[in-house]
This record gives C-alpha cells, sequence and structure tokens, in this order.
C-alpha cells in the first residue's frame, strides 16, 4: 500500500481459484477484499491507498477478462471502463495503467478512473511493470529466444532491451517479474 502497512496479493482459495487480497505487514493477518470466486490476478494499489486495480479471468475459456478495482473498505467492485481483453496491469503512481492485450501482447495504456484504452506501440510484451520516474517501464519479451527483459519509453513506446547478468530459456508463463526499489528487474520463477 502507499503507506507500506499493507500488501496487495492474491491467495489461493481451497477450491482452486485465485483471489485478492490484502496481508497487513504488523500482524501477518490476511483477508480477502473480493467477494467472487474466479480467478484474479496482479493487484496494484491505486495512488489513493483504498483501492487495488486487479486483472480477473471469471470463465475457464477466458471469457470476460478485463481489469476490475475494488475499493478495499466497502468491497464494492468497479469494472474499468473499455478493459475488456486486457490483462497483465500495472498501475503507475498518477493511477495510469499499462496492461496487456489478450493473445496479441500488445501493450495499452489507459486511465484506471476513466478508461479509453490506447495501444502503445506495435511490440509485444508480458508482466509490465512501471518505473519510479513514471515515464518508463520494464516488461518481458515474449517472443525472445531468451530470457529478455524490455524497457519501455511511455507514451512513445519506444522499447530497448536490457542486458542481463542471467539468461537461459525462456518459461514465459512460468516466470514474473517486478522491481526492486532500486527500479532493478526482479524475476521469480515458479517451479
Amino acid at each position: 500500500s502507499p503507506d507500506n502497512r499493507q500488501l496487495a496479493v492474491v491467495i489461493n482459495e481451497p477450491l482452486g481459484h485465485w483471489r485478492v487480497g490484502i496481508i497487513d505487514v504488523d500482524s501477518g493477518r490476511k483477508q480477502f477484499v473480493t467477494s467472487e470466486s474466479f480467478n484474479e490476478y496482479n493487484p496494484n494499489w491505486m495512488s489513493d491507498g483504498s483501492h487495488i486495480l486487479f486483472g480477473h479471468i471469471p470463465a475457464l475459456d477466458g471469457a470476460g477478462l478485463g481489469l476490475d478495482i475494488v475499493d478495499i473498505k466497502t468491497r464494492t467492485m468497479i469494472k474499468v471502463s473499455e478493459s475488456g481483453g486486457l490483462f497483465s496491469p500495472a498501475v503507475a503512481r498518477d493511477d495510469h495503467v499499462l496492461a496487456v492485450q489478450e493473445n496479441s501482447f500488445y501493450p495499452f495504456i489507459l486511465d484506471a478512473t476513466t478508461g479509453h484504452p490506447r495501444r502503445l506501440a506495435a511490440i509485444r510484451i508480458g508482466y509490465p511493470r512501471w518505473l519510479r520516474d513514471g515515464k518508463s517501464a520494464i516488461a518481458l519479451d515474449p517472443d525472445a529466444a531468451d530470457l529478455r527483459i524490455l524497457h519501455l519509453e511511455i507514451p512513445s513506446g519506444k522499447s530497448i532491451p536490457l542486458t542481463l547478468a542471467r539468461s537461459g530459456r525462456p518459461k514465459f508463463f512460468r516466470q514474473w517479474l517486478g522491481v526492486d526499489s532500486g527500479d532493478r528487474p526482479l524475476i521469480i520463477e515458479d517451479r
């Protein structure tokens, strides 16, 4: 959270669905903030600290894929306008959202409160993450033969490959991208 007191996470339910929750940093107490039972992913705090934007897949066939915002106090859900088909959201400090279009993996940028997505570039990306400056982001390159991270300039969409200390065979749907406090890429791998 913006005040560093809570973490927005996805929690695996006993029935196998992933739901957005929060964990209190001091107590470790976790609680769900959504009431639906479908797959939710990539929770991001909004700048006001009382809303979380996340992606959802309500059906196994991917129908209804899009972005939602939940008020963590009232548990009220709001659908992000015109976000159908977008996934893997990342929220900047000014609440602009960088998301990826289903199937094409093209990056889109939109305002979380008004929607109106616009395609950023004709490149394909995965798991975008904003950098602290709010003017650039990093993302995985789904088309690379090896593990490659792209640095994206916003709003131009220009991409620059980053040099990695470690490379290897990509496992695009088993690797996750994050950013540490110094804007260095973090790669997490499911095993």
